[in-house]
């Protein structure tokens, strides 16, 4: 395994390098592009080690569950090892390097240019491993949501339960949170990169042209519209694995006022039984509520919507004006 301080020296020689062709041979807003990837790569790669670590130990913490099967197994197979994690970074890369070198007016074969395509080939591939986290992510809150099986052996404390507050549910909660903040400054920091690229004027790029309007509808349904859903969706369905988590304690709750009537006889049981599972139903219906992180949310939503629709119309508007007079 390697090292990270090494890996840390060879990221020093590439920008160093990069740095060096610069000066000889120069990139248009050479610094722009690497400030913006140079931090879409760190912010991945941070919070992909962090989601790694957090979801290995949510689904430790269910792995007794039944009415977890699924949602384990999924992540077992198609959430750590699935043929996308290297097939869909290929095909972004790919997808975006060539259709951004074809819009690229002010292209020149250069060692810089080389540099820029593998830097850019790097973060995109990154960040696309990220991305199917995401999704992966939220399949998985998805199917906990739906299991039709009960929770079990659920730890009970001694005078209430508050299912919102089990560390497992609170850690999956913290981590739906953290990776949205994170891949919608992500988005939004794509979009920024993509707008100037686009219309600065050094790069003379060609947005009238198909690859210009193929490549904004990626973005737009990737990143504009997937991102808020699926974060509407996250918080619908871990208010249904909160739910389902009260229906089994309640559950838990009459056995065990069974098994105690036949020890103590009585109402005193059943009023004791009646209060706890109001308490249940009573108790907080989701882990912890961010205003400052649902703020966040959407206003980088804002942001990319306004930003990906101007670029988009900027010459789409001339574009249709152009085409009514030439048909007139």
């Amino acid at each position: 395994m390697v090292k990270p301080y090494k890996i840390s020296r060879y990221l020093c020689v590439f920008f160093i390098l990069g740095v060096f062709l610069q000066q000889k041979y120069p990139f248009p807003c050479f610094y722009y592009f690497v400030g913006i990837f140079l931090f879409i790569g760190i912010a991945c790669i941070f919070s992909e080690k962090y989601y790694c670590n957090k979801i290995q130990k949510i689904t430790s913490a269910l792995c007794h569950q039944k009415c977890a099967a699924a949602s384990n197994a999924f992540m077992d197979t198609w959430g750590t090892s699935s043929m996308a994690f290297a097939v869909a970074p290929i095909a972004t890369v790919f997808v975006f390097g060539t259709g951004g070198c074809m819009m690229f007016g002010a292209i020149q074969l250069t060692p810089t240019l080389i540099w820029v395509l593998l830097l850019f080939s790097i973060v995109v591939a990154i960040s696309i491993v990220g991305y199917l986290q995401y999704m992966n992510l939220a399949v998985y809150i998805e199917k906990l949501s739906h299991s039709t099986e009960r929770y079990k052996a659920l730890p009970k404390g001694p005078t209430n339960y508050v299912p919102a507050e089990l560390s497992w549910i609170q850690d999956l909660t913290k981590l739906s949170h953290i990776y949205q903040a994170v891949f919608f400054t992500v988005g939004c920091a794509y979009i920024t990169a993509f707008s100037g690229f686009c219309y600065w004027p050094d790069m003379a790029a060609e947005t009238n042209t198909p690859c210009f309007y193929v490549l904004w509808t990626i973005i737009f349904a990737a990143i504009v519209l997937a991102f808020p859903i699926i974060s509407v969706l996250e918080h619908k369905w871990i208010k249904g694995i909160i739910q389902h988590l009260k229906e089994s304690y309640i559950y838990d709750l009459e056995q065990e006022q069974k098994l105690l009537k036949k020890t103590y006889p009585g109402q005193f049981t059943s009023i004791i039984v009646s209060i706890s599972a109001r308490q249940i139903l009573d108790s907080k219906d989701y882990p912890f509520h961010s205003l400052w992180g649902s703020g966040y949310a959407v206003a980088m939503t804002l942001i990319n919507l306004a930003t990906t629709v101007t670029t988009i119309f900027t010459d789409t508007l001339p574009f249709i004006s152009g085409l009514r007079q030439f048909f007139l």
